[in-house]
């Protein structure tokens, strides 16, 4: 903005040492300012990204913030749940596993009522929902009874209890993590070690184990742990939840990409690492823990730079795990549904929020909302967040391009003491139409076939690299030199202004359009590129030949625009200068193709 004011402020006193009035200067120093003010930038950059959720929102992933969209190209690390996000979210009950001293009437039903005890009257939870289905199979029922006592989740000991009226008495009862339960529950050495092995085993074959205690006592204590002093540990519950479909197919498109891929769960360290084996995530089996997150310092860091797999997390240690993983130079996207997971959603580059199971907090917090609680949609998001960012820099590489033969048209013309080539009215044609539209080219190109072979780019990368500076200078100082030269050389040969206007008008416009083309079939060769036009894009580049035609040979608009149309001798003039000062572009790509042109896949 400060370089186009100097500018403007340089043209205008031009034109008044020519003598041409305050009118004319101040005419000419404002056809310099909406030349050189890239006002389409904004708007280009705001449209791409809200097609872009558009997109997105189709894919079932909602987008509440637009910066997400482009920031999503940028990720590196996803940290993941497990429960829901890898897997399908349904678990089924599979194993019952009483472990006792030998009590008369201990049983797996026993054992699955003593379960359906600790769970919630009304379950929302998936684990509690398959106990509730797997006890109505077994015609087990608790309508004679009523909740007296609802402890809620502990998320230290990892567990949650329930005491209930039963007769003359109280039942207590409950579930979690083994190394929870076995601390407030009775059991022998011979039950911990019978419950630790069988622990280990099931949760090595990849299912997510619960210990359950139930105990019964005459009357209610004033405290939690005075009801829970009666429980006597039961045996182990084993859940099997699938993997979702396309689940392994996305973790190999994120390795492949330079995205590390990092579960993040609750379950006991031996479930984790056995599904984190079957995902690829974990090749050197290395699984972290929460007491690593809590320790934090040296410890947390070196658990960041080798772990894949996080077990027994809690939801407030994924905060400090998104800190050192952006700490560590990392753009983090990271998963969760709790309410206790909102800060860490809020941390994260990209924080996802769960869309069916999740909190309003979570997804108040989140910058995307999985609708569908699906791995794989978190994958197609950064593909798209690549595509966006990909086409954007096209987009404004092209922008640039034709923004420059405005500002030295606008400022060279004058110079030379000739009359201008672009009045007013041609730019707010071109600027408030032209441009506009035609950027809108760029925004349905498909993702590259390579695109996700890349490493995600880097944060501080500027959204154009120097080469696309160079390449978009250059192209615009040809077409600038090429439509500068015509219109000067006309005037030289005393003709009319009007007609040497309109030729370097066309010529202009006619270099615009191939550009265009140049831009949108890149990497191809513009006649292998051409082909793979969308309905879009040759809707737009039609439109933008009948602007060219329409402003010349329909009276009302060439009279407002102060064109006239041209002659076979001067169409030739303009369509020679627009395409030989903008094809010349096609050259680099004919050598490093060695002289072969191949279409790109």
């Amino acid at each position: 903005l400060v370089l186009a004011l100097a500018f403007c402020l340089v043209v205008a006193l031009v034109e008044l040492a020519r003598g041409q009035g305050l009118a004319a200067a101040l005419i000419a120093g404002v056809s310099l300012a909406i030349a050189a003010v890239p006002e389409e930038f904004p708007m280009v950059y705001t449209l791409y990204l809200a097609l872009g959720a558009w997109r997105l929102a189709r894919s079932n992933a909602l987008v509440r913030r637009l910066s997400g969209v482009e920031g999503l190209g940028a990720a590196s690390v996803i940290c993941t749940d497990k429960t829901g996000t890898l897997t399908v979210g349904r678990p089924a009950l599979t194993v019952l596993r009483p472990i006792t001293e030998g009590h008369a009437g201990e049983s797996e039903r026993d054992l699955l009522e003593a379960a359906l005890l600790a769970s919630e009257p009304n379950p929302f939870d998936p684990l509690d929902i398959a106990i509730a289905e797997a006890a109505k199979a077994a015609g087990i029922e608790l309508a004679s009874r009523s909740i007296s006592r609802d402890y809620g989740f502990d998320p230290k000991g990892r567990y949650m209890s329930h005491v209930w009226r039963a007769g003359d008495g109280f039942d207590v009862a409950a579930k979690g993590a083994l190394e929870g339960i076995l601390v407030r529950s009775k059991a022998s050495p011979s039950v911990r070690a019978a419950a630790e092995s069988a622990n280990a085993t099931l949760a090595t074959e990849g299912m997510r184990v619960l210990a359950v205690a139930r105990g019964r006592f005459l009357q209610l204590g004033q405290e939690r742990h005075n009801d829970e002093k009666h429980l006597r540990f039961a045996g182990l519950i084993a859940f099997t939840d699938p993997l979702r479909p396309g689940v392994r197919e996305a973790i190999r498109e994120c390795r492949t990409a330079g995205i590390r891929v990092v579960m993040v769960t609750g379950d006991h360290p031996a479930t984790a690492r056995a599904l984190a084996e079957v995902l690829e995530i974990a090749d050197d089996h290395t699984v972290a823990t929460g007491d690593d997150v809590e320790a934090g310092g040296e410890r947390l860091a070196k658990a960041v730079a080798v772990a894949n797999v996080f077990a027994r997390v809690r939801p407030e240690q994924k905060y400090t795990l998104v800190r050192e993983f952006k700490r560590q130079g990392s753009i983090v996207a990271m998963t969760g549904d709790g309410i206790n997971d909102a800060p860490a959603l809020r941390e994260a580059d990209i924080g996802v929020a769960m869309g069916k199971r999740g909190t309003e907090v979570a997804r108040e917090a989140a910058t995307l909302v999985l609708l569908d609680d699906n791995f794989t949609t978190i994958v197609s998001a950064i593909r798209e967040g690549r595509r966006i960012f990909n086409n954007l820099r096209k987009a404004f590489s092209y922008l640039i391009a034709f923004h420059l033969p405005l500002l030295l048209t606008a400022f060279i013309v004058p110079v030379f003491g000739a009359p201008l080539l672009l009045l007013p009215v041609h730019l707010v044609l071109l600027e408030l139409f032209v441009h506009p539209v035609v950027s809108l080219v760029f925004e349905d190109i498909p993702a590259p076939a390579g695109m996700m072979r890349e490493k995600p780019r880097s944060p501080t990368q500027f959204l154009l690299t120097r080469r696309d500076m160079i390449t978009a200078v250059v192209q615009g100082g040809m077409l600038s030199a090429g439509v500068i030269g015509l219109y000067l050389w006309r005037l030289s040969l005393n003709e009319p202004v009007p007609e040497a206007r309109a030729t370097a008008f066309v010529a202009m416009l006619l270099g615009q359009i191939v550009l265009l083309v140049i831009e949108r079939t890149r990497p191809e060769l513009i006649w292998q590129g051409f082909r793979r036009f969308g309905r879009v894009s040759t809707v737009v580049l039609i439109s933008a030949l009948a602007v060219v035609v329409l402003a010349l040979y329909v009276p009302p608009l060439a009279t407002v625009l102060k064109l006239v149309p041209l002659s076979g001798t001067e169409w030739l003039m303009a369509v020679t200068v627009g395409v030989l000062c903008t094809l010349w572009a096609e050259l680099p790509k004919l050598v490093r193709r060695g002289g072969r042109p191949t279409v790109a896949v």
